[in-house]
């Protein structure tokens, strides 16, 4: 019963005591000079400058903050428990020249955080007595925090008792700061899917070697903009001295060179000494930024994305210039004036960041915060995003048309050629294998009632669609051509070409293989002929299609099998850069059309080739 009465009048006394709420919001005591002693309560501070709290205090070097504060009589002081809001990343707390608690290093500038409200437990013997506290600040020097990590003030400065104080108020509005900055987590989401969608376009073209960059600067991006919401809890790591943390300005930084890189490649500068300059670069600024050691210190302008930022902003606008005068000179449709102007925006963007990136400008809406420049880059790149796939797609679509005109212009070349069985004369073995969809070499063949046979071997300048061109031109002329002379022919043929070849020429080599076994033979510049494993001495003639009035001598040869080659097989070559020569052509020279077609190819085919073997009875 005793014990009962001694609890209810414990309590009774306990309740009895006026529970202690101070408000500190309001003027303090403020210097910019550094001195240990001004953590004393007896210091002196009736010449300081006052400051109202809080405030947006960003100091250049080690200050002072001082207040006194009353506690109310009867109040119980062993169980108070000071709360400072949102306030500076490095400071440290004395309550009547004791220190209970510290924030951050201020030798080394690490170990900072994000500046959050903060409560720190007044040790009992601190607090004792009858006297005023003297609360004393010493703040860190520390740069300006960028504002995704400005949190309101929305949380009392105040001295409470502990069981009405504020300990958690620093996780709340941690948390109430996260939620209002979910768009970020939007805008990161939104880059992810961007960057799956180049990554498909990428896949289908891989020629477009812009948009690989394009896709890693999006996740760059997209980490960019979480962080503003990782680095949001009590424990986030620490904080860089210029006001950002380690891993935002380390992707901040790589941000701007992937872009620059990106500049690069979608510009079409074979640049590869300045890509290499740009992540030397990058790496350098890491290594001082990240390092403390190296730069233990470092300032606003040493920190990595302000530097890259303005490399960046100055290699870009070079870039862009050089790429516009170039279009214009040469009339060429890439890049467009469009896609200049948005990366031009795009520059100006990141060099208004650079020097203003303490007031980014955002708004609220629907209790969310939204940041302009993180839009307005949102927007942008979505804008080149549209161009590039615009243009992916309308490569492809020329791809496929080209193809198309390709595959009908092969068809049409073979058809010219007669590839078909049933269009060689008896004894005629021929491979013809383009380097491309079509190709320069050409081979045609005509049966005279008297049983003899003409046959041409040529190989036009050049590769693609402007050589197969010349090749119709060339099997017209010598359809029509009546003679069965080797040399008139050739003659012919280079009158009908000459300033029709767009400055390119025709080689080529005409036989003329009589019932009786004879062989008549003239040349255009071609490779000689084989003839039972040997070459044949030939006079090797001006090319076709290059001076008017040319005649052409003719050799008669005697043999049972002669076999024709383009250049393709003797100019074929391996990965060494070793060519198949002269020397491997005539070992395999006896072989068919087809083997020795496959061997110049296995061993490197990089131009048309084209084998025409003739066994002939004499």
């Amino acid at each position: 019963m005793r014990l009962l009465t001694l609890s209810f009048l414990l309590t009774t006394i306990l309740s009895a005591q006026p529970k202690v709420w101070i408000d500190l919001s309001g003027p303090w005591r403020f210097t910019d000079q550094d001195n240990p002693a001004m953590a004393q309560p007896g210091f002196d501070d009736s010449g300081w400058t006052s400051v109202q709290m809080p405030s947006a205090l960003v100091p250049t070097q080690p200050s002072w903050l001082r207040r006194s504060v009353d506690i109310p009589a009867g109040a119980n002081r062993s169980r108070l428990i000071l709360t400072l809001g949102p306030f500076r990343r490095i400071y440290s707390v004395y309550v009547n020249g004791v220190e209970i608690g510290r924030v951050g290093s201020f030798d080394t500038q690490s170990g900072s955080q994000i500046p959050q409200t903060r409560s720190f437990l007044i040790p009992p013997e601190v607090a004792a007595g009858q006297g005023p506290l003297v609360i004393a600040i010493r703040i860190g020097r520390s740069g300006n925090v960028p504002p995704p990590w400005r949190l309101p003030q929305q949380t009392e400065y105040s001295i409470t008792d502990r069981n009405e104080g504020l300990a958690e108020a620093g996780a709340v509005s941690l948390a109430l700061h996260r939620e209002r900055l979910t768009p970020n987590l939007v805008i990161a989401f939104t880059y992810l899917l961007l960057c799956v969608l180049i990554l498909v376009a990428w896949i289908g073209d891989r020629e477009r070697q812009e948009l690989p960059w394009l896709a890693a600067y999006l996740v760059a991006a997209a980490i960019l903009d979480s962080t503003r919401i990782w680095s949001l809890y009590p424990d986030s790591y620490p904080f860089g001295p210029e006001g950002a943390p380690w891993l935002y300005s380390g992707m901040k930084s790589t941000t701007f060179a992937l872009f620059t890189t990106f500049l690069i490649v979608l510009l079409r500068f074979r640049l590869y000494w300045l890509q290499a300059i740009v992540w030397l670069l990058w790496l350098g600024l890491q290594i001082v930024f990240n390092w403390p050691q190296v730069m233990p210190v470092p300032t606003y302008w040493f920190s990595a994305h302000l530097n890259f930022g303005l490399f960046t902003v100055v290699t870009g606008a070079v870039l862009i210039g050089i790429a516009w005068r170039r279009s214009r000179l040469e009339k060429d449709p890439l890049p467009r004036q469009g896609l200049l102007l948005v990366l031009l925006l795009i520059l100006m963007e990141r060099l208004v960041w650079v020097y203003r990136r303490g007031t980014e400008v955002s708004f609220v809406f629907a209790g969310y915060q939204f940041e302009l420049p993180s839009l307005l880059s949102l927007a942008l790149t979505t804008v080149i995003l549209v161009f590039l796939l615009r243009e992916v797609i309308a490569d492809r679509r020329e791809k496929e048309r080209l193809s198309s005109e390709m595959a009908a212009g092969r068809a049409a070349q073979i058809f010219l050629l007669g590839d078909g069985a049933e269009g060689r004369a008896a004894g005629v073995d021929v491979v013809y294998e383009p380097a491309a969809e079509v190709g320069g070499d050409f081979h045609w063949n005509r049966t005279a009632a008297d049983g003899s046979l003409l046959l041409v071997v040529g190989d036009v300048s050049g590769k693609g669609l402007k050589a197969a061109m010349l090749v119709s031109a060339a099997i017209g002329i010598l359809r029509n051509e009546k003679s069965d002379s080797p040399g008139a022919v050739l003659a012919a043929l280079n009158e009908g070409l000459v300033g029709h070849t767009g400055g390119g020429f025709v080689t080529c080599c005409c036989a003329r293989f009589e019932a009786g076994g004879k062989v008549t033979l003239a040349n255009a510049g071609h490779p000689s002929p084989y003839c039972d494993g040997r070459e044949i001495e030939i006079e090797a003639g001006l090319p076709l299609g290059v001076v008017a009035g040319m005649e052409y001598e003719e050799t008669v040869a005697d043999g049972g099998r002669f076999t024709f080659i383009s250049d393709g097989v003797v100019e074929a070559e391996n990965a060494q850069r070793e060519l198949f020569g002269f020397d491997r052509t005539r070992d395999i020279c006896m072989k068919c059309a087809v083997e020795i077609a496959e061997a110049a190819k296995v061993w490197g085919q990089n131009d048309d080739i084209t084998v025409v073997t003739v066994k002939r009875n004499a």
